[in-house]
């Protein structure tokens, strides 16, 4: 895995999942992925990290380091998603920087 860049920042996208599976999650997790590469291919800073789905909230989270929330917009809507908020983030430790 290759470092953030310094100019990045961890965002942490909230989507409404309804009755969302883990099976489902992980098919979104790997359109993200995917669309977040492409994305970071083209020249934009964004890395995918990691996403977590809280069934009896439904809500699912998604964890980015990037340049701003314009290009995760981008990312999550080009893998067929889209976030009900994309908030600033901060990690207790380096474990999705490093």
């Amino acid at each position: 895995m290759e470092p953030v860049p310094a100019e990045t920042k961890q965002y942490l996208a909230e989507l409404f999942t309804s009755g969302q599976t883990a099976e489902q999650l992980s098919s979104d997790a790997e359109r993200i992925r995917a669309a977040a590469e492409a994305l970071g291919a083209a020249g934009e800073q964004i890395r995918y990290l990691d996403s977590l789905l809280l069934p009896d909230e439904e809500t699912g989270f998604h964890l980015f380091a990037a340049e701003g929330p314009d290009v995760i917009e981008r990312a999550l809507r080009e893998a067929g998603l889209e976030a009900e908020r994309i908030s600033p983030a901060i990690a207790a430790t380096d474990t999705w920087t490093e």
